[in-house]
């Protein structure tokens, strides 16, 4: 299903994600939703999409310095995790792919045919989440070179 979609924020829109066209042209409602975290300062952070609750349908993991939010296709909040993820305006220079580094991937990483998030703490953990009820399954420590 194509779908227009607006993520707004405490300092209001913060990034049109997907975007085909106004719904005048295209016939297609958008979807916005109220992120419930804050609102990044700089261009850190990022968003990635993954079907993180096995329905079937694409959801949207958001981070911002501190924080990672996870809504369902429709908008609606599955879970947030406070934690001091890696995330960069400045990915590169992290390891990170791209200008905008979400620090979080999504998947099913231990072939339960379950999607699990997994993201890198700025204490070199790498920690892989359930993603539909946010319980941490696997805690990793690695090195991370200066």
């Amino acid at each position: 299903m194509l779908r227009q979609v607006a993520i707004v924020g405490a300092l209001g829109l913060l990034n049109p994600l997907i975007h085909a066209g106004s719904s005048e042209t295209t016939g297609v409602e958008p979807l916005v939703f109220k992120l419930e975290i804050p609102a990044p300062t700089e261009s850190e952070g990022g968003l990635i999409v993954a079907d993180v609750d096995d329905d079937g349908a694409l959801d949207y993991l958001v981070t911002v310095p501190g924080h990672l939010a996870v809504y369902s296709n429709d908008g609606r909040k599955l879970w947030i995790k406070q934690t001091d993820l890696v995330v960069g305006g400045q990915s590169e220079s992290q390891g990170l792919p791209g200008h905008h580094g979400p620090g979080v991937a999504a998947g099913d990483v231990d072939g339960d045919g379950r999607c699990e998030v997994v993201f890198l703490t700025k204490d070199g953990m790498i920690h892989v989440v359930a993603g539909t009820s946010r319980v941490q399954t696997v805690t990793i420590r690695c090195r991370i070179e200066p």
